[in-house]
């Protein structure tokens, strides 16, 4: 017989109360202090959280979150912020980007490359994000310069619609820097499906290196966050 697995509760009431219930465990760390403010200032709540009010507290907030003094744009400009950025692949079209410069509203939302799906050999559906890649800009890539050029033509794209800076997600910040003879084969060798899991590591050290120059070139602020394991929980 399978194994029964307790049911989870579903029921965002029940399972704010019993966050409220155990809230006191977060004192003195930043999720408190960060909490209590927000709590505070931007929904008005005096009293400090927990079991008892944890139903005045929701209902409270569910209320409050339906105004239009908390839709996005609202809450943008009571809290002065400057800009927000995104982070997009370059496969994407920037089409919500468009829509909020021809909308008229004056706050500053701007996009950031963040290239994972087209350089990591071991992103899931890494051959198909290439072909698009290859179709949206109109490019060869059959060898690593026409691939790079594809990747200069998003860049430039994405700065056009406002980007200053790239974003990469790398498990480790190894670069290479090999001739273009070695470029080019790694290259092959990892589109034609059958590479190592060091021919992988590899080839994302060397496309920091080529994201590196081509930084310099456009003046997109590079940002690299290495080590991060993403999406490992497939329930959620």
């Amino acid at each position: 017989s399978t194994e029964q697995s307790e049911p989870v509760e579903t029921d965002p009431k029940k399972v704010w109360k019993v966050f409220a219930q155990y809230y006191y465990l977060f004192q003195g760390t930043p999720t408190s202090m960060w909490l209590d403010y927000v709590f505070a200032n931007v929904f008005n709540c005096k009293d400090a959280l927990c079991e008892e009010n944890a139903d005045e507290y929701y209902d409270h907030i569910t209320t409050r979150l339906q105004g239009d003094d908390f839709k996005p744009r609202a809450l943008f400009e009571r809290f002065n912020i400057e800009v927000i950025t995104t982070t997009e692949s370059p496969l994407d079209d920037l089409k919500y980007h468009k829509m909020v410069k021809e909308s008229g509203w004056q706050g500053k939302i701007i996009t950031a490359f963040r290239p994972d799906n087209v350089v990591d050999p071991e992103f899931e559906g890494f051959e198909d994000n290439l072909a698009y890649l290859s179709k949206i800009t109109d490019t060869n890539i059959d060898n690593f310069s026409g691939y790079l050029a594809s990747l200069q033509k998003r860049r430039q794209f994405f700065k056009e619609m406002g980007a200053t800076s790239t974003d990469h997600g790398h498990p480790t910040p190894r670069t290479l820097d090999l001739s273009d003879e070695d470029k080019n084969a790694l290259y092959l060798t990892i589109r034609s499906g059958q590479f190592t899991a060091q021919d992988a590591e590899d080839f994302r050290a060397q496309i920091l290196t080529e994201m590196a120059r081509m930084s310099i070139d456009d003046g997109l602020v590079m940002q690299i966050h290495p080590g991060v394991y993403r999406n490992h929980n497939q329930s959620l």
